[in-house]
């Protein structure tokens, strides 16, 4: 009888290496690597800044439509009364056909005008639903039961234009991208220079052996490309400054914009406040002139005509307020970190602090 034998073997390896950053290459390569990692989330920022303008359009729209649903609800409600007066005025000859055709086309063109409005306000409904991802129905039952439109409150404030520049998650991304853009000069200017990097192995079993020593590499016969990298590196940190001094010019543009129409829209709302006021006098005044007959049915058509166009006008001009506020706040970069600030990674030097 044979016994086996049995043979252990133990084997075991290690190397490490070290680069020597002589040129800064491996420097400017992490720097370029934390830039793009920046300029990725404020792009994302300049994203979600975008949507959160999309929702309060759809929202400020959807009020809007149903402020001038109700508006017109309550013009074919006068305008019906003003109908059942002439027509009692028509019986007792106190008034003419002609003046009942006039009530009758009155109210009629008030009637047509309602189902589209109702149509466009469901359509922003909808499409806030969308931007929420809920659904539709629960959407519409919250903004069915009313609300006021929405208004600005108090006056703006962007603070100064360093300000914009530092909040605008674009510009931001636009410089985090020339800052990498920039190290990607560094880069290919390294790539230039001999490189040095120290390895070593060592091997552990029945033999054991070991390595150790330096290894320098000269780019000596492929400078031409390596310069011709350089250039291109150069070229693309240009456009990359021109892309970041259009995005400022822009951001600039766009506040300054944005904040001389709200204060526009600001006043002509308070005129058109004023117009509704003095409209409501005057009809007020008319229906009790053509009731005692000092007015003819034209002076109370128009009368109504004027109460409804100046309503609807200063919901619109209210809309159109809250729209340009809004844009300001977007052109100011207000709104796009609350909630997710701890999501970024972004240096000191990018943020300005």
């Amino acid at each position: 009888m044979e016994n086996a034998g049995v043979e252990n073997e133990s084997f075991g390896a290690a190397d490490a290496s070290f680069v020597f950053d002589l040129f800064g290459r491996f420097t400017r390569e992490r720097q370029a690597a934390a830039a793009d990692l920046e300029a990725v989330q404020f792009d994302a920022g300049t994203v979600r800044l975008a949507y959160l303008a999309e929702v309060i359009d759809a929202y400020n729209q959807a009020r809007y439509f149903q402020a001038a649903a109700a508006i017109t609800r309550d013009s074919i409600a006068g305008r019906r009364q003003t109908l059942d007066l002439v027509e009692r005025r028509v019986e007792v000859g106190e008034a003419t056909a002609l003046e009942q055709a006039q009530a009758r086309s009155l109210l009629a063109t008030a009637e047509a005008s309602l189902p589209i409005l109702i149509g466009r306000y469901e359509e922003n409904v909808f499409r806030i639903a969308t931007l929420l991802g809920e659904p539709g129905a629960t959407i519409k039952a919250r903004l069915d039961r009313g609300g006021p439109q929405p208004r600005p409150r108090g006056q703006p404030d962007i603070g100064v234009p360093a300000d914009v520049l530092r909040n605008r998650p674009d510009v931001r991304a636009a410089e985090r991208s020339l800052a990498s853009a920039t190290a990607a000069i560094g880069i290919a200017e390294a790539e230039l220079y001999p490189s040095l990097a120290l390895s070593g192995a060592v091997t552990a079993g029945d033999r054991e052996s070991w390595s150790f020593g330096p290894f320098l590499t000269l780019p000596v016969f492929n400078q031409p490309t390596l310069r011709a990298n350089r250039r291109i590196a150069q070229s693309t940190a240009r456009e990359a400054e021109l892309i970041w001094r259009s995005s400022v010019l822009t951001a600039v543009e766009e506040t300054q914009a944005a904040l001389s129409l709200s204060r526009q829209w600001a006043r002509q709302t308070a005129a058109f406040q004023r117009a509704v006021d003095a409209a409501t006098d005057l009809r007020d005044l008319s229906r009790e002139a053509y009731d005692a007959g000092q007015a003819t049915v034209l002076d109370l058509i128009d009368a109504e005509r004027g109460i409804a166009d100046n309503r609807l006008s200063l919901a619109g001009s209210l809309r159109n307020w809250t729209s340009s506020y809004v844009q300001l706040q977007v052109g100011a970069g207000k709104g796009w970190l609350v909630g997710v600030e701890e999501f970024y990674v972004i240096s000191d030097a990018s943020s300005g602090r």
